[in-house]
């Protein structure tokens, strides 16, 4: 695959500094920088489908060209900041796995992993099960949706931007759903310290249909699409939420994390 067209990194030259320091955290954080700096500018995958981390840490990838990105985003980048452990960690929308890893290593009790596509979460089950951490992550092949029990179609296709599909889509399977009221009743009784979404679109069926749940959420930190910016914002607050981050991205894309005041 070719390298990104060098217009993508001149409208970028006032990032320079910032990406400088994304590169040395890359040659500090993995095994082989090199070779993973590689394949993120070409947006590939190794040949094995493994990449490792200096701390042994071990993820394999589902093939899809944008799982280097992936791992880039949450070990190198830190989109979701630093955990310091958190206790209970939700991961909607776990994909292979990569935030659930690093919660793990950022020393969460546990980790409650949600992934629908079938090929994303055999990747999910093989990184818990190689990185020893089947007593921290559990993984759950579920669609997480406002009401649980229920089926939706979703993509066959390994992909960090699958999304529940209208029924007779074309390459797509059924799924079950569990909720977020759910997961509080049968997998976290005690209460969730952090809630993390990226679901592209999801996540607004599943907070605006929980408000009662989120009374016992500590903290989220998202990924929300379609630029609905001020009514997630505000419906965070009105519950008690103070937003401590938001970058509205390109594309209707952007990121929040609020935490209980």
């Amino acid at each position: 695959m070719p390298m990104r067209p060098l217009s993508a990194y001149v409208r970028n030259l006032t990032k320079v500094p910032r990406y400088l320091g994304w590169f040395a955290k890359i040659f500090f954080r993995l095994r082989r920088p090199a070779s993973f700096l590689m394949h993120y500018l070409r947006q590939t995958s190794p040949a094995n489908r493994v990449v490792e981390l200096r701390d042994q840490t071990r993820i394999n990838l589902s093939g899809h060209p944008h799982d280097v990105i992936t791992v880039f985003v949450i070990f190198v980048r830190q989109d979701y900041g630093r955990l310091d452990g958190a206790g209970v960690v939700v991961d909607i929308g776990a994909n292979i796995g990569s935030f659930a890893l690093y919660a793990a290593r950022s020393g969460a009790r546990r980790v409650l992993a949600y992934e629908p596509n079938a090929g994303a979460f055999q990747c999910l089950e093989r990184n818990v099960h190689e990185n020893r951490l089947r007593d921290v992550i559990q993984a759950r092949r579920l669609a997480v949706t406002a009401r649980a029990g229920e089926k939706v179609w979703f993509p066959v296709n390994p992909s960090a931007y699958n999304r529940i599909a209208e029924p007779g889509s074309d390459n797509v399977e059924v799924v079950g759903t569990t909720s977020l009221a759910e997961i509080l009743r049968v997998d976290a009784p005690s209460g969730i310290d952090m809630l993390k979404l990226d679901c592209e679109g999801a996540e607004y069926e599943i907070l605006f249909n929980s408000p009662a749940e989120l009374e016992r959420v500590r903290e989220i930190r998202m990924e929300y699409h379609g630029g609905r910016t001020d009514e997630l914002r505000g419906f965070l607050q009105n519950l008690g939420f103070r937003v401590t981050r938001l970058q509205a991205g390109d594309k209707s894309v952007g990121s929040l994390w609020a935490r209980k005041a």
